[in-house]
C-alpha cells in the first residue's frame, strides 16, 4: 500500500425499511416520546403548582400582603394559582395531546400542549419546572424512543452480501 496505510473496504446490501423510513420512524419515536412527557407532565407535575408548597418548591413571585389578605377574605384560601379553582380543575380533568412539530432549518422538535388555561400574568409560573420534573420527563422520552428503537431491531432486516 502507498504509504503504509491499510484500507479495508467493505459493501454491505441491507434488506429490510430503508434509511429515510428508519428516520421517520425515529422522528414519530421521538414525537411520541414528547407527547408521553407532556401527559406525565399534566398527570404529575401540573397539580403540584396548585398546592400550598409550590410557592417555595417552584420560587413563585412574592404576592402582596394586601393580595393575599383579600384573597383569604374573598376566597377563604391563599392556595397558588387558584382563585375560583377554574384552572386547577382544566389542569386535572382536561386531558390534550401535545403539538410536536420539527422545525425544518434547526432539525429541533418545538413541543406545544394547550392547556386551557390563561392564568394572566402568571402563565410562566405555571409552566415552571424543577430538575427533578425535567428529569423526570427526559426519562420518559428516553423510554419511549427506546421501545421504538427496540421494535425496529426486532423487524426483519438483515445483511445480504458483505465484501
Amino acid at each position: 500500500m502507498p504509504g503504509g496505510e491499510a484500507q479495508l473496504r467493505v459493501t454491505a446490501k441491507i434488506k429490510g425499511p430503508s434509511i429515510a423510513k428508519q428516520q421517520k420512524r425515529f422522528e414519530t419515536a421521538v414525537r411520541d416520546g414528547f407527547k408521553s412527557a407532556m401527559d406525565l407532565w399534566q398527570r404529575q407535575f401540573g397539580p403540584r403548582h396548585f398546592e400550598l408548597g409550590a410557592y417555595s418548591r417552584y420560587n413563585y413571585a412574592k404576592r402582596t400582603r394586601k393580595y393575599t389578605r383579600r384573597k383569604k377574605k374573598v376566597m377563604g384560601h391563599v392556595v397558588p394559582l387558584v382563585w375560583s379553582g377554574a384552572s386547577r380543575r382544566t389542569i386535572r380533568t382536561r386531558f390534550v395531546d401535545a403539538t410536536v412539530r420539527k422545525d425544518r432549518k434547526t432539525h429541533q422538535f418545538k413541543v406545544r400542549k394547550n392547556l386551557g388555561v390563561r392564568l394572566y400574568g402568571r402563565q410562566a409560573e405555571l409552566l415552571e419546572t424543577i430538575p427533578e420534573e425535567v428529569d423526570a420527563m427526559v426519562n420518559e422520552v428516553y423510554r419511549v424512543v427506546q421501545q421504538e428503537i427496540k421494535s425496529i431491531a426486532a423487524e426483519d432486516i438483515e445483511v445480504v452480501n458483505v465484501k
